[in-house]
């Protein structure tokens, strides 16, 4: 594997504070994430936009750090890219939405 810039960050950030509190980083940064798109998205806090920005590159940075640690890139992107033909079929209506009567 490549060490980028990132990669590098993250076998430091690992060698500094260990796989498990990486784990925990990650839990905590979604939950973080998780109440910002509560503020704005279903309480009507517009003032909370970068809050969602902010919250947002944190957690991409962790997903980021997850993939470097569980050393997952190829197979990630595999699955991702099965997730976005998956939501293509959705939108045009070859696979029936679980979520089809939720409101906007």
């Amino acid at each position: 594997m490549e060490m980028t810039a990132a990669t590098q960050l993250y076998a430091l950030a690992i060698e500094k504070w260990g796989y498990k509190a990486q784990a925990c980083m990650v839990m905590g940064e979604c939950g973080e994430l998780t109440a910002a798109v509560n503020q704005f998205f279903i309480q009507g806090r517009t003032d909370k936009r970068d809050q969602v920005l902010d919250e947002m590159a944190d957690v991409s940075i962790m997903i980021e750090q997850l993939i470097f640690m569980l050393e997952a890139g190829p197979k990630f992107e595999q699955i991702k890219d099965q997730k976005l033909n998956r939501l293509a079929d959705i939108i045009a209506g070859a696979i029936q939405h679980p979520h089809a009567g939720v409101e906007s």
